[in-house]
């Protein structure tokens, strides 16, 4: 979710390696590949189609929202060129999300499937380096209390 610090930049070149400055038209479409999970991944630029110009298509605000290796894969009419590897790194604690939801319980009872809550980065990826304490709370029903152990209120999350 990070903004590339150096953001793409395509050039069409001819047989020997040289940019054709000249008699070049069109546009050059980025997107990703991605040899390894997550597979949802999404890539977003400013625009992931860019007009050529004096050979080259010069790329802004591009960035990836799930960590993990990606390529870049640009296309220029039938013409398509790979990059090396893209390892995008998981960002800072954004916030808190529930992995897994109690399901329905009955009065006084412990829920059969007990909450699980991650400290996640804006892209939803969790972050696996942060030790903050978490508080479970309950806000309805009014007078509905949500006893714990003291073990459970202790833990941190992951």
């Amino acid at each position: 979710g990070v903004v590339f610090t150096t953001q793409p930049r395509v050039a069409v070149q001819d047989l020997g390696g040289n940019t054709v400055t000249t008699t070049v038209t069109g546009t050059v479409t980025l997107t990703i590949t991605q040899p390894s999970t997550p597979a949802t991944a999404a890539l977003t630029c400013t625009n992931a189609t860019v007009a050529v110009s004096a050979g080259v298509a010069t790329f802004g605000g591009c960035n990836i929202d799930l960590a993990g290796t990606y390529t870049l894969h640009a296309v220029y009419g039938s013409f398509a060129a790979t990059g090396d590897p893209l390892p995008i790194t998981v960002g800072s604690a954004a916030k808190l999300t529930f992995t897994t939801s109690p399901n329905a319980s009955t009065t006084n009872t412990p829920f059969p499937q007990q909450p699980i809550v991650a400290v996640q980065d804006r892209g939803g990826n969790t972050v696996t380096t942060n030790n903050s304490s978490v508080t479970l709370t309950i806000t309805t029903p009014a007078g509905a209390a949500l006893p714990y152990h003291r073990a459970f209120a202790s833990r941190s999350a992951p």
